[in-house]
Parts: structure tokens; sequence; C-alpha cells
């Protein structure tokens, strides 16, 4: 009797995750026939389906699928910048129901979700305590997959990483890619060498940048994967030779990882792309074709449902720096506009690139500003009156 109503409870939770994952997908404001995550929401019902039965032998069921939608459910909440609702849920629903399934691997899949989304709106010190308790969770847990550790590892590097603390971060890292490759875990260990690979710059060993990223190549064309994740390689060669100097070969890794990207049709990462190749020609002086690259970030950027602030207020800044140097005023006052606009609205989500605009925002456009301030003529002065005004603002 008990075990017919369980099956009768676990039916109904399937009809609702099939509504709810239907609702996810008609949020979708665009199209994305060429991306895998159109098929992600099947995909993962799939997978959920498939277990439920083995659910009834070794956990408790209905809390071990109420633990198992949520964690199916993080990339589709997370694409439609669910942030928020990851959180509130995670901890009040997701992981308490884990817990009481007894599915120690679902349980550490979640808290690394969690952390995850704490990490990625600059919530630093919460997503380190999260980490720690998914670390405390495998030290006290026997034959726990070895894909499920390496993961939070990774990301508790990566938070490290965007924290700049990287000594932090290359010694868990170090630790990930050593169990990566004992267990010969390809995929890890590719993610892993790219963050490797963003250490190095930071400390300018751009050459071991590059044979980071090398490494992760063999790896993605040893999987078939040298195009989909290939992308990630072209990228961090990109920003190497870009941190480098060599702005020359920047472009060219940066024109890959654009053209895939685009095929792929993944908007966020082609906008970052766009992005940085406006920088890059920035930095050369091209502007024609710099504030071509930067309009096509900016659409990019706009498109997304998850807005990329970082990428749409560099973009911003860019085609702003480029009227200054053009000397045309009558554009900065738009661009100033657009830029606080951006700042305020990253500042309304608490997202990391808040302290990323105001900080580019600082250091470089005021000093273009000043700059010019001393070969203007007096006449022009009181234009810069109106863009000094709304700098303010955004300070």
């Amino acid at each position: 009797m008990i075990a017919n109503e369980q099956h009768e409870r676990i039916s109904v939770f399937q009809i609702y995750l099939e509504i709810h994952i239907e609702e996810m997908n008609s949020l979708r404001q665009y199209n994305r026939t060429a991306t895998p995550r159109r098929n992600l929401a099947a995909n993962h019902q799939k997978e959920i389906l498939k277990h439920t039965h083995d659910a009834f032998v070794n956990y408790e069921p209905l809390h071990w699928l109420v633990a198992k939608t949520y964690y199916t459910l993080y990339e589709l909440l997370k694409a439609n910048g669910g942030w928020s609702l990851i959180i509130t849920i995670w901890k009040s629903e997701a992981i308490p129901a884990a817990q009481s399934s007894g599915d120690k691997e679902l349980l550490l899949g979640l808290i690394t979700q969690l952390g995850i989304t704490h990490s990625n709106r600059g919530m630093f010190q919460q997503a380190e305590e999260i980490y720690k308790e998914g670390i405390d969770l495998i030290s006290c847990t026997p034959n726990l997959s070895m894909g499920a550790q390496i993961s939070i590892m990774l990301q508790y590097g990566v938070c490290f990483v965007k924290q700049k603390r990287l000594s932090n971060a290359e010694k868990i890292l170090q630790k990930a890619a050593s169990l990566a490759k004992i267990h010969q875990a390809g995929y890890s260990l590719g993610f892993v060498y790219n963050q490797l690979s963003n250490i190095a710059i930071e400390k300018s060993q751009f050459e071991r940048s590059l044979s980071y990223l090398d490494k992760g190549m063999a790896i993605w064309i040893e999987l078939d994967e040298d195009e989909r994740m290939g992308r990630i390689v072209h990228y961090g060669r990109g920003k190497t030779f870009m941190a480098s100097g060599d702005f020359h070969q920047a472009l060219v890794e940066l024109k890959k990882a654009l053209y895939i990207n685009e095929k792929l049709n993944d908007l966020e990462g082609a906008g970052r792309c766009a992005e940085r190749i406006g920088t890059t020609l920035l930095k050369m002086s091209k502007l024609v074709e710099a504030e071509e690259y930067f309009h096509r970030a900016l659409v990019y950027g706009y498109k997304e449902m998850v807005f990329d602030y970082n990428c749409v207020t560099r973009s911003h800044i860019g085609l702003l720096i480029i009227a200054v140097r053009r000397l045309r005023l009558h554009q900065w006052h738009p661009r100033v506009l657009n830029i606080i606009e951006d700042i305020r609205r990253s500042q309304q989500t608490k997202t990391q690139s808040t302290v990323i605009a105001c900080c580019i925002v600082g250091q470089e456009l005021l000093l273009h500003v000043m700059r010019l301030l001393m070969i203007l003529i007096s006449d022009k002065l009181t234009k810069l009156k109106v863009l000094h005004s709304y700098l303010k603002q955004a300070e």
C-alpha cells in the first residue's frame, strides 16, 4: 500500500517536472536550434525517469526525486537568469531533500551548483563556505565518483581565480588535475587546464599558459570535441596573446573562437569574443574595425537572456573611447548614459561585473577624458561639464 502511494506521488512529481520544463522552455526569447541547450530539458528528463526505479531500491524515493528534479533544472534556471531562485530553493528544498534521500553523490552535485551560483554573483565568502561543506562531505563519504569530486575542486579553484587568490587556486586545481589524470577523467582535466592557464596569464607566464591550453586541446581532440570545446582553447589563447602584447595572433585565435560560438549559436560566448576582438583592435588603433566588433558584441549581449553586463559595459566603454579619440563630443553623452545604466542594472542584481565596470570607468574612461581636457579649446569645455556630471553618478 505504501509502495503504491509512493509510486503515485512520484508519478505526480514527474508530471510536474514535465510542466515545469515546458514553462522554462517557453521563457526562451530567441531560437537556439543550433545549441545543445535546446535538448537539455528532454535529455535530463529521460535521465530522471531512467534512474527513478533505482531510487526505489537505494534511496528514499520521493526525497530523491525532488532533489534530482532540482539538480536537473539547474541549467535551465541558470540560463534564464534564475540566480536568486536557485539560492533560495537549493537551501530550503533541494539540499535538504538530497540529505533526506541518502544519495551523497546527488547532495555533492547540488552543493557544487549552489557554490557556483554564489561565485558567479560575486558572493565569494558564501561560495567558499559551501565548497568547504562539499569537501568535508568527500572526506567522510567513500565511493563518491571521481567526476563529482573533481568538479567541486575545479569550481572551488575557479572561485579563488576570480578573487585573484592565485596560490590558493593553483593548489586546489593541481590536486584536481592529479585526480583527473589518475582516473582518466578527460573532460574534467581539460577544464582544469583552462583554469591553470588563466592563473598563468595573471602571473605573466605566457608560455606556461599556452602549454596548458595545448594540453587541453589534445584532450578535446582525443574526445572528438575539438570544435565545441576547442573554442574555449582558442579564447584562452587569444587572452594569452593579448596579455603578452601579440595582438595580431590574439586576433587570429579570438576570431576562431567567435566563428565557432556563432556556428553553435552561443550568443554569450560570441558576445565576449566580439568584445575582446574590439578591445584588441582598439589597442592596435584600428578604430573602424574595433567599432564594428563592439557593436556586434552589444547585439549579442542584449539578446542573451542572462544580460552579460561585463561584455556590454566594456563594449560601451570601447565605443566611448573611440568617440573620445575622434573628438566626437556629440557621441559622448549617450555613451556615458549607456555605461551608467549598465552599471546601475548590474548593481541591482549585485553581480561581480559591478566592480569590473566601475573599475574600468575609473581607470580608463576618466583617464581619456582628463587627457583630452588638456588639449580641448575653451568652447568645448562646456560640453565636458555634462560628461563629468554623469561620471560622478557612476562613481
